[in-house]
């Protein structure tokens, strides 16, 4: 008996669910929401070369600007007489060498930012001839002169 009545009652709710799964919805008379759309931010959009413009930031300088951003150099020493040799007028601070690219931080003595200088640009009328890791050469004319980044270990063994 019981089990006469739980198959009845299963194939009554088995052609109930048919009809209703048949039966098309009702049409609605009320608009249907648009769906949110994401929002398009340029900020956080990736740039074709992203990676190239962050590779071009120094890693350790403390704005992280480009070389091109650096401000420009007012000269602590008389430009009119460049045989004032750098190497007392200047102390080196930093190179940089990425590549073929090579650039090095001189600092006044006398104060004042440090500014960048690649290879082959001039600090008050001396051309830097030659940058490596942990000294600058500078030339004027037949004049050579060589700042070390470390002028204290100088000859040291």
């Amino acid at each position: 008996m019981i089990s006469a009545t739980l198959l009845s009652m299963c194939a009554l709710l088995f052609l109930v669910l048919a009809v209703q799964i048949r039966t098309p919805p009702p049409a609605s008379s009320a608009s249907v929401a648009p769906s949110l759309q994401p929002i398009e931010i340029d900020a956080f959009a990736p740039t074709a070369n992203a990676e190239f413009v962050m590779a071009q930031r120094p890693l350790f300088h403390s704005e992280r600007r480009t070389f091109a951003d650096e401000p420009d150099f007012i000269s602590t020493t008389d430009a009119s007489n460049p045989s004032t040799s750098p190497d007392t007028a200047y102390r080196l601070r930093g190179v940089v060498i990425a590549g073929a690219e090579s650039r090095a931080a001189f600092q006044p003595i006398s104060g004042g930012p440090p500014v960048w200088l690649a290879h082959g640009e001039t600090l008050s009328g001396w051309e830097i001839v030659r940058v490596i890791p942990d000294r600058v050469t500078l030339a004027l004319g037949d004049d050579r002169t060589t700042l070390a980044l470390y002028p204290d270990t100088q000859g040291a063994p």
